[in-house]
């Protein structure tokens, strides 16, 4: 799965990664719900296409911004004649470092913010995104060339196109921006222990004491941030993993599914059908 972003593809020494996409419509005409540890930022350069996250389907159209927060599911579907665009992925620690002030979470608040709203994107007409389609333009020129100097160059503007969205999304009040500042960082030590321990059982109340939160509050808290509930996101996970071996490895699927802890055969072939579009076998079948 090319569109897959996580450590591994990411370069420790400056983990930002830009391609310039141009997607025809496929066979299934969707492409399958994916996620990713990074954070996105998506331009559409021509055509349009619908996107499928959080519950929401959203139309984006040239000029439109769109943004993906880390493990936000999505999927997409293009529009007949193809749809082109450019496609910024880094990890959170380029702007907001484990070590960060309070202020530095304010570089992730415009991925949130924008999945809480109405619309989930910027729409090309709106002054915030007149205002900002020239910074990631300077991201895109700075990338392809790479002369001295050119990672400074695309973190200055990033960090300054998130600075004017934090701003934008502030006056707007579209989120509340205390929730955000105390318990954003949360999340990720659930994400990580989640990610390490896919096949062992895990519930709510285990993963709400992790974080230091009530029951139900970490629920309201997990849905709002990722826009899937807890048990939804782990199943996805351990799909997803459950792929990456058996498009990796020669082992049984039998073997796979129960590594990535699922305890009934059944169930794994009835959920991952439902949720990726595609049966298992598919992922071997299309192994290089």
């Amino acid at each position: 799965m090319q569109y897959q972003c996580d450590g591994s593809l990411l370069n420790t020494d400056f983990p930002f990664i830009y391609l310039h996409k141009k997607d025809t419509p496929s066979p299934s005409d969707i492409i399958p719900s994916h996620l990713h540890d990074c954070l996105e930022i998506n331009r559409i350069i021509s055509g349009s296409a619908q996107i499928f996250t959080g519950g929401k389907v959203i139309t984006v159209f040239k000029g439109d911004i769109l943004l993906f927060g880390s493990h936000q599911l999505h999927s997409w579907s293009v529009s007949p004649g193809g749809t082109e665009w450019k496609v910024f992925m880094f990890d959170k620690n380029l702007v907001c470092p484990d070590t960060a002030s309070i202020v530095d979470y304010n570089y992730l608040h415009p991925f949130i913010a924008l999945g809480a709203a109405k619309e989930g994107k910027l729409n090309a007409d709106w002054d915030i995104t007149k205002e900002t389609t020239h910074l990631l333009e300077s991201i895109d020129k700075h990338y392809e060339k790479q002369r001295e100097g050119w990672e400074l160059e695309i973190k200055a503007y990033l960090l300054l196109f998130l600075s004017r969205l934090y701003s934008h999304f502030v006056r707007k009040k579209e989120t509340d921006l205390s929730f955000i500042k105390n318990n954003f960082s949360r999340l990720y030590p659930v994400q990580k222990y989640i990610k390490e321990h896919l096949n062992e059982p895990l519930t709510l109340e285990d993963a709400a004491e992790m974080a230091g939160m009530q029951r139900n509050y970490f629920s309201h808290f997990f849905k709002k941030t990722t826009g899937i509930n807890f048990s939804e996101y782990i199943i996805r996970l351990r799909l997803f993993h459950a792929i990456h071996l058996i498009e990796n490895t020669n082992r049984t699927i039998s073997d796979i599914l129960f590594e990535c802890g699922f305890n009934n055969e059944s169930y794994f072939y009835r959920v991952f059908k439902k949720m990726i579009g595609k049966s298992p076998a598919f992922f071997r079948d299309v192994k290089p």
